[in-house]
C-alpha cells in the first residue's frame, strides 16, 4: 500500500496497535453492555422476585404459626414483630421490582400475579386482625378451655345425680365433698386467663360451687348419723341449697363456655381465612413468581450467550485485522531492509560502486540514504588515502635524512649538558651548606632572644618586689610614728603622775618612782622610734634608687630583645633565601638532567625515526595495494550507478579477490599509528630543545 511508504516505522506500529486496541475496546464494550444489562436489570429483578418469594413464605409461615394453641401472649407478640420486619422488606422489594424494566413475558406474568399477591396481602391483614382480636379476648387456647368446661359440666351433672340417688336409697354419698379437691376447684385454682370476662365468671362460680359441695357434705353427715327427721332435713338441704347452687354453678359454666366459644369462633375464622383464602392466593402467587424468576433466568442466560457471541465475533474480527495489519506492516518494513542488506553485502565484499535508492520515507528509508552517503564518503576517503600514501612515501625519505642530522646534533648537545650538570651539582652543594649554617645561626639567635625575654621578665618581677618593699616601708614608718606619739603621751602622763605624787607628799613617793620609770621608758621608746624611722627613710631612699636602676636595666633588656628579634628575623630570611636558592639550583639540575635524557632520547628517536621512515614507506606501498583492491566509483558515476541485482552481485564477487573491511581497517590503523608516533616524537624533540 503506497500510503504506508510515507509513514515512519513507529507510526506504522502504533497504527497497528491502535487498531488492535480499538478492537479489544469493542470486545470489552460489547461485553460491558451485556453484563451491564444483566447486572442492572435482569439480576436485580431475579433478586427482588426471590426476596419477595422468601418474604411471602416467611409471612405465611408465621401466620400459620399464630394458629398454634401452644403459644403464649409474649410469643405471639414476638411473631407480630417478626411479621412486621418481613412486611417492610416485602414492601421494599416490591417497590424495587416494579421500577425495574420488564420484558413482555415477565410483565404479563406480573399482571397475572399482582391480583393474587394483593389478595394474599389483604387476606393476611384480615388474618392478623382476627389474631389480634383473639389476643384481645384473652383466651389463649379456646378449644382446650372449652373441652375442660364441658368435662366439668359433665362431672357436676353426675355429682348431683349421684347425691340424689344416694339420698333416695339412704346410702352414704361417695362423691367428692371438698370443693378444692374437686376437678373444677383444682382447675379454677391453677388456670390463669387474660380475659376479664372469663376471670370474673371464675370468681363468681366459686361461692355457689363451694355451697354445693358443703350441702353434699351436710347431707352425707345426716345420713351417717341417722338422727330423728334426718331424711326430711337432708331433702330440704338438697332442694334448698344443693339444687339452686348447682344450677348457678352450671349456669356460670355455660356462660364461661359461651365466652370461650367467642374466642374459638375467631380462631376458626382465622383457620378458614388461612386455609381457604390466604394459602390459595399464596400458592398461586408463588407459582407465578417462580415462573417470572425462571423467565428472567432464561433471559440472563440468553444475555450472557449474546454477549459471549458478540465478544467472540469482535475477537475473531480483531484477530483477522491484526494478521492483515501485521502482514502489511512487515512487508513494508522487510522489502527496504532486503535492499539495504544486499548493498551491505556488496560493500562488505569490497565493491563500493553501489547506490541505494529507497522509495520509503520512514527510518529505513533514512537509513538507506545515510548508508548510500556513507558508501560515497568511504569511496572518496579511500581515493584520498591512495593519494596521501604517495605523499607519505616521499616525505618518509626526507624525514630519514633529517633524522640523521638531528642525531648528530643531539650527541653534541648531550656532551655540553653533562658539563653543565657537574657545575650545577657543585653549586648546589655549597648553597645547601650555607643554608644549613644560616639555620644554625637562626637557632642561636632565637635562643638569645628567649634568654633576653626571660631576663626582662625577671627584672619586671624584681621591680614589682621593690615596689612591695617600698610600700611596706611606708607602712612601717606610719607605725613608728604612732609609737612615737604613744611615747610622747606616756611621757606627759608620767609628768602628770609626778606632779600628783608631789602633791600627795609622803604618800605619793612610790607613785613618783613609778612615774620616773615610765617617763624614762617613754624617752627610750621615743629615741628607738626616731632611730628606726631614720633607718626606714634611708631604706626607702635606697629602694627608690634601686627601683630606678632596675627600670633602666629593664629598658636596656627590652632594647636588646628588639635588636635580637631583628637579627633573628634577618638570619631566618637568609636561611629561607638559601633554602630557596638550593631548591632552585636543584630544580635547574633536574631540568638539565631531563634535557640530557631528552637529548639522548632525541638521538635514539632520530635513529628510530630513520627506521620508521623506511617502515612508513613500505606501509604506504602496502596501503596503496590495499586501496587498489576496492572497486571505486568514477567521479561521473559516483551518484548514478544503480543497485545491482543479487545475481549480478554474486557473479562479480566470484570474479574478484575477497578483501574485507577488516583487512583495510587493520592496515589503515597501523599506518595512522606510525605517522602519529613520528610526528609526536618530532614535536617532543623540538620542545625539549626549546626548554
Amino acid at each position: 500500500m503506497a500510503f504506508l511508504r510515507k509513514l515512519k516505522i513507529g507510526t506504522k506500529l502504533i497504527a497497528g496497535f491502535v487498531a488492535v486496541a480499538l478492537i479489544a475496546g469493542l470486545v470489552g464494550f460489547a461485553g460491558f453492555l451485556g453484563i451491564n444489562d444483566i447486572s442492572r436489570n435482569k439480576m436485580p429483578s431475579v433478586e427482588s422476585l426471590l426476596q419477595i418469594n422468601v418474604e411471602m413464605a416467611m409471612i405465611s409461615g408465621l401466620d400459620n404459626l399464630l394458629m398454634s394453641p401452644k403459644l403464649d401472649f409474649e410469643q405471639r407478640q414476638a411473631i407480630y414483630k417478626d411479621i412486621q420486619g418481613h412486611t417492610e422488606t416485602l414492601s421494599r422489594e416490591w417497590a424495587r421490582f416494579v421500577k425495574l424494566p420488564m420484558s413482555g413475558e415477565v410483565r404479563k406474568l406480573w399482571t397475572e400475579a399482582e391480583p393474587f399477591i394483593n389478595a394474599w396481602w389483604t387476606g393476611h391483614d384480615k388474618f392478623i386482625a382476627k389474631s389480634i382480636e383473639l389476643d384481645n379476648i384473652g383466651v389463649d387456647d379456646p378449644a382446650k378451655i372449652q373441652y375442660e368446661i364441658a368435662l366439668r359440666q359433665k362431672d357436676h351433672y353426675s355429682w348431683i345425680w349421684s347425691l340424689s340417688d344416694s339420698l333416695t336409697k339412704g346410702q352414704t354419698f361417695v362423691g367428692q365433698l371438698d370443693p378444692n379437691l374437686c376437678a373444677l376447684g383444682g382447675w379454677l385454682d391453677h388456670y390463669e386467663t387474660r380475659s376479664p370476662q372469663l376471670r370474673q365468671l371464675m370468681i363468681s362460680i366459686d361461692e355457689p360451687h363451694s355451697k354445693v359441695h358443703e350441702a353434699g357434705a351436710h347431707i352425707n353427715q345426716l345420713m351417717l348419723e341417722r338422727g330423728p327427721g334426718w331424711e326430711a332435713e337432708a331433702w330440704k338441704i338438697y332442694n334448698d341449697v344443693a339444687i339452686p347452687n348447682m344450677k348457678i354453678t352450671l349456669d356460670v359454666l355455660v356462660r364461661m363456655e359461651r365466652s370461650v366459644g367467642t374466642a374459638f369462633s375467631v380462631q376458626e375464622e382465622m383457620l378458614k381465612q388461612a386455609l381457604e383464602v390466604n394459602n390459595v392466593n399464596f400458592d398461586k402467587a408463588i407459582e407465578l413468581i417462580d415462573a417470572m424468576v425462571e423467565v428472567n433466568q432464561k433471559a440472563v442466560s440468553a444475555g450472557v450467550a449474546k454477549s459471549v457471541l458478540w465478544m467472540l465475533l469482535f475477537t475473531l474480527a480483531g484477530v483477522a485485522v491484526s494478521i492483515f495489519l501485521g502482514l502489511i506492516i512487515s512487508r513494508a518494513i522487510k522489502q527496504p531492509l532486503q535492499t539495504l542488506l544486499q548493498a551491505s553485502e556488496k560493500i562488505a565484499d569490497g565493491d563500493l560502486n553501489v547506490h541505494i535508492q529507497s522509495t520509503t520515507k520512514d527510518e529505513i528509508g533514512q537509513l538507506a540514504s545515510a548508508f548510500s552517503h556513507m558508501a560515497d564518503k568511504v569511496n572518496r576517503v579511500l581515493s584520498d588515502i591512495n593519494m596521501a600514501a604517495e605523499q607519505v612515501s616521499a616525505g618518509a625519505h626526507q624525514m630519514a635524512d633529517s633524522s640523521q642530522l638531528l642525531s648528530q646534533g643531539a650527541t653534541e648537545q648531550a656532551s655540553a649538558v653533562e658539563q653543565i650538570t657537574a657545575s650545577l651539582e657543585q653549586l648546589s652543594a655549597q648553597t645547601t651548606h650555607n643554608a644549613n649554617n644560616a639555620v644554625s645561626a637562626s637557632s642561636i639567635t632565637n635562643q638569645a632572644m628567649k634568654d633576653a625575654l626571660l631576663g626582662n621578665q625577671r627584672m619586671s618581677d624584681m621591680l614589682v618586689s621593690m615596689e612591695d618593699i617600698n610600700e611596706s616601708s611606708k607602712r612601717i614608718s606610719k607605725v613608728i610614728k604612732v609609737i612615737d606619739d604613744i611615747a610622747f603621751q606616756t611621757n606627759i602622763l608620767a609628768l602628770n603622775a609626778a606632779v600628783e605624787a608631789a602633791r600627795a607628799g609622803q604618800h605619793g613617793k612610790g607613785f613618783a618612782v613609778v612615774a620616773d620609770e615610765v617617763r624614762s621608758l617613754a624617752a627610750r621608746s621615743a629615741n628607738a622610734a626616731k632611730e628606726t624611722a631614720e633607718m626606714i627613710e634611708g631604706s626607702i631612699r635606697k629602694v627608690g634608687a634601686g627601683s630606678q636602676l632596675a627600670q633602666d636595666t629593664a629598658k636596656a633588656l627590652q632594647n636588646i630583645e628588639k635588636e635580637v628579634s631583628k637579627a633573628a628575623k634577618l638570619v631566618g630570611d637568609i636561611a629561607e633565601a638559601s633554602n630557596e636558592q638550593a631548591s632552585g639550583i636543584e630544580q635547574v639540575n633536574r631540568a638539565i638532567s631531563q634535557v640530557s635524557q631528552v637529548t639522548q632520547t632525541n638521538s635514539a628517536t632520530s635513529e628510530e625515526a630513520a627506521a620508521s621512515s623506511e617502515e612508513l614507506s613500505s606501509q604506504a606501498q602496502m596501503l596503496k595495494f590495499s586501496v587498489n583492491q576496492f572497486r571505486l566509483k568514477t567521479d561521473e558515476a559516483m551518484f548514478e550507478t544503480p543497485v545491482e541485482t543479487p545475481e549480478d552481485s554474486d557473479k562479480q564477487t566470484r570474479k574478484k579477490k575477497k578483501i574485507t573491511f577488516e583487512g583495510f581497517k587493520t592496515a589503515a590503523e597501523r599506518i595512522a599509528g606510525t605517522i602519529k608516533g613520528l610526528f609526536k616524537k618530532r614535536d617532543q624533540g623540538k620542545g625539549r630543545k626549546a626548554a
